[in-house]
């Protein structure tokens, strides 16, 4: 990677790195998400749940990685999932001994939401969640 000017604030970021999917260009600066693949992200556009900023252009093969600054938080956190699965990306909320998987929209019902889903898991695993609190509401 080319070094980069530096970025007022860079240094207090989490700063990830994933693989980009062969042909899939990424470039510097917009929004990126998970894709089904562990370790694997993409380009996010309107409507995806974005986990992060590109800091570089990338063209993938399936093998080169990216690095990215995590949106929202300043931490990546271990977290027990009660209920799965959970989709790298998902928003996390406190359910009974961990954390459970929340889809927003569509109701009046308040969700307190903790942060996202940095990975995939089952029920009883360990995950890394990103912090980052804020409320929404669901069904």
């Amino acid at each position: 990677m080319a070094a980069r000017a530096k970025t007022k604030g860079i240094d207090k970021s989490v700063i990830e790195t994933g693989v980009v999917p062969n042909g899939v260009t990424i470039p510097e600066g917009v929004g990126v998400k998970f894709t089904a693949n562990p370790g694997e992200i993409t380009v996010a556009v309107a409507g995806d749940a974005a986990v992060g900023v590109a800091l570089e252009t990338v063209v993938g093969d399936g093998k080169k990685t990216i690095q990215f600054v995590a949106l929202t938080g300043g931490a990546v956190v271990k977290v027990k999932v009660t209920t799965g699965p959970i989709a790298a990306g998902a928003y996390l909320e406190c359910a009974a001994g961990g954390f459970a998987a929340r889809t927003l929209g569509g109701g009046t019902v308040l969700r307190n939401i903790c942060g996202t889903a940095w990975e995939a898991g089952a029920t009883g695993d360990f995950i890394g969640m990103l912090v980052g609190k804020f409320a929404g509401v669901s069904a």
